[in-house]
């Protein structure tokens, strides 16, 4: 790998200089390379070496737009694609950047940086930072385009969608026949995804080169034994992140139903007859306790959890849901907010979550009786969290078979999202998950100072909370490329 060590000044990976040399090879005529990669597996960081390779050939032709046949001075542009231009200039733009301000050569050759790009005015050279967004994607004669985590480009049928990008790109650099190149680096997110789909296709036609590789595989820094934690932990998310096998587009989301089982200990004491305390409920000193609701969708059911932590497990309080009736065919928001308030006048509740703001009396009785109450959205990453603690038997719940069936039939749609099958539920998860995500945050937290359990429900006047600030959380799962 001549250019990469002594332009680029960088050693490749075993694994990165075998793709480059199988790629580059002249006998083949690649026009596409298609790579379905772990996270931190260096794939970045060889998106951003082949295209500092070509800049370097253009700019080794001294006149290019003449070698190719272009008028005299039509600008010649290699792009760098991403979800967002955030993520663009914040991965592969940001690698690229680095290797040709490290070389050296290329500021000899006139490098000059501007907004969103690098150009080489002598040679009429353009490195742009795009969005699958953009709409003069079309409009440019571009020499290479790497689109970088393609997997999280829009999944459907619109302009911005991963297959009217992708085909755009690979319109635009037709102009220079086979020497025109396309890349596309992803770790994949599900085994439909658009990466995914262009790497099966890829598979059968001639002039695409495609990989589908671990991280460990790649990146000789980071091994399969260095990631047993990740895959202890989450075994299904650590094969999709590290070991670049997608799940299936609708799959169970807890694969493994005898940690659920376990998770389920008939020996806890149940706190509720119906939705009343049993006379012996009695919290235990020093301890905080933590619900969350969840209404559901349609209004037809709320579900309601408490959780508290002790000697390092979660214990779960109880779970239980308020459902319609024949006598009442609406949820009862008075029933609901009696039974919340009889829990805190005799339990420290620190904070109560509810992923919507329905109910607004009972959210505003509670903080007028100075109750935390935050609006968190259950998404994937709180179930993540209740997973984690599920496999690693950190977490114990009184039997309770609907709240089994829930978490046994919830499903994970395309990767990313946590949903119950046809006429299934998932309110009792729900709050579940959110209460338990919320006692892991403030697990080192202290405990609550908390006064007045007067056998009636809480008011300002007789429950003190000294309410410590709490930081809202980022809902969103990050799977931005960490550059190597």
């Amino acid at each position: 790998m001549y250019f990469a060590e002594k332009i680029l000044k960088i050693k490749p990976y075993p694994k990165q200089a075998e793709i480059l040399r199988n790629f580059y090879n002249p006998k083949k005529r690649y026009t596409h390379m298609v790579l379905v990669c772990g996270m931190r597996s260096g794939k970045t960081q060889l998106g951003a070496m082949a295209t500092s390779y070509e800049l370097f050939k253009l700019i080794m032709l001294g006149d290019p737009q003449a070698h190719y046949d272009l008028p005299n001075g039509q600008p010649i542009f290699i792009l760098h694609i991403a979800n967002s231009r955030e993520q663009a200039q914040d991965t592969i733009f940001a690698q690229t950047a680095g290797l040709l301000e490290q070389s050296g050569w290329f500021t000899d050759h006139g490098m000059e940086e501007r907004h969103n790009e690098f150009v080489f005015p002598q040679y009429y050279l353009h490195l742009r930072c795009d969005h699958s967004n953009s709409a003069s994607l079309a409009g440019r004669t571009a020499k290479a385009v790497v689109l970088d985590e393609t997997a999280r480009f829009k999944d459907n049928l619109g302009k911005y969608s991963g297959e009217a990008v992708y085909y755009t790109v690979s319109r635009a650099v037709k102009t220079f026949g086979e020497e025109g190149k396309v890349f596309s680096v992803s770790s994949p997110i599900y085994e439909d995804d658009f990466q995914m789909r262009l790497y099966n296709q890829g598979l059968t036609l001639p002039n695409f080169l495609c990989y589908q590789l671990p991280t460990w595989e790649m990146n000789p820094r980071i091994t399969r034994k260095l990631l047993d934690s990740e895959f202890k932990l989450n075994p299904e998310t650590a094969w999709r992140d590290y070991g670049a096998r997608p799940p299936a587009a609708i799959e169970a989301f807890f694969r493994d139903r005898i940690a659920i089982a376990k998770a389920f200990d008939d020996a806890m004491p149940e706190l509720l007859e119906q939705h009343s305390l049993v006379p012996s409920a009695m919290p235990k000193p020093g301890i905080s306790y933590y619900m969350a609701g969840d209404p559901a969708v349609k209004n037809d059911a709320f579900g309601l959890a408490m959780v508290h932590l002790e000697n390092g497990i979660i214990m779960t309080d109880f779970v239980t849901r308020f459902t319609q009736t024949e006598e009442e065919p609406e949820i009862s928001a008075i029933k609901i907010k009696q039974f919340i308030f009889s829990i805190m006048a005799k339990y420290p509740v620190r904070s109560f979550m509810i992923d919507t703001w329905q109910f607004p009396e009972t959210i505003q009785a509670l903080e007028n009786a100075g109750i935390f109450v935050k609006q968190h959205v259950v998404r994937k990453a709180e179930y993540d969290c209740l997973k984690e603690r599920i496999y690693t038997g950190k977490v114990k719940i009184p039997v309770n078979e609907k709240l089994k069936d829930e978490l046994e039939q919830l499903e994970l749609v395309h990767g990313i999202r946590i949903d119950h099958p046809r006429n299934g539920s998932k309110d009792m998860a729900d709050a579940l998950a959110n209460a338990v995500f919320e006692c892991v945050a403030e697990e080192d937290a202290p405990a609550e100072i908390w006064s007045g359990a007067s056998g009636h429900a809480p008011s300002s006047e007789d429950v003190t909370y000294v309410l410590p600030q709490v930081l809202p959380i980022d809902d969103e799962v990050g799977f931005d490329e960490i550059p190597i």
